[in-house]
């Protein structure tokens, strides 16, 4: 499930031109760097989803020496460094990425991220901000903002991102059941 997840988050949310570097609307072809670029993203999500750290990043430098450009493959270094509590080289990923593309949720989580773990909770704070609102069902981005919130003594700001993320939440589940309803 997971690795559907993931591969549709970085395929989706980039798309596959977007990944290759090569986003020109007008043109459909599909070149020969495009088709492996592509094939090396799902090859590092099957070693992420495998939990071979080493072999993901080696595919994603892989991808970054065909085309460094790939805000997907910044994306993924961030998110696997996070993972090994290298939070610096973890920010650093997330910056390329974003300058590249700022529109990721799933980037600005994972910059917020490295740096509440680095002690950076002001700058946290607009990360995880960031993240919310381009995708206000990233239930988890809410859960960081509230914490680190906390870490500032700003409490009544993390209640309010908590209450808002349950409003959400609740919102949510009430159009899923709806059409849930709708469906049968």
């Amino acid at each position: 499930m997971f690795k559907k997840l993931l591969l549709a988050m970085v395929l989706g949310c980039f798309g596959v031109a977007c990944l290759t570097g090569e986003a020109n609307a007008q043109t459909k072809k599909t070149t020969s760097s495009t088709k492996q670029i592509e094939a090396k993203y799902k090859q590092a999500i099957e070693l992420i989803n495998e939990k071979d750290t080493e072999g993901a990043m080696d595919v994603l430098d892989q991808i970054l020496e065909l085309d460094p450009n790939q805000s997907g493959a910044w994306a993924l270094k961030s998110y696997l460094y996070n993972k090994e509590k290298n939070f610096k080289q973890a920010e650093r990923a997330a910056k390329k990425s974003l300058v590249l593309d700022e529109s990721f949720a799933f980037v600005w989580f994972e910059l917020g991220f490295a740096q509440a773990s680095q002690g950076k909770f002001e700058l946290a704070v607009e990360s995880f901000e960031q993240a919310i609102e381009l995708n206000p069902k990233h239930w988890v981005a809410y859960e960081c903002l509230a914490f680190v919130l906390n870490k500032l003594d700003r409490e009544d700001e993390a209640d309010k991102w908590t209450r808002l993320k349950a409003s959400r939440m609740a919102k949510d589940k009430k159009a899923t059941n709806v059409t849930m309803k709708d469906d049968e």
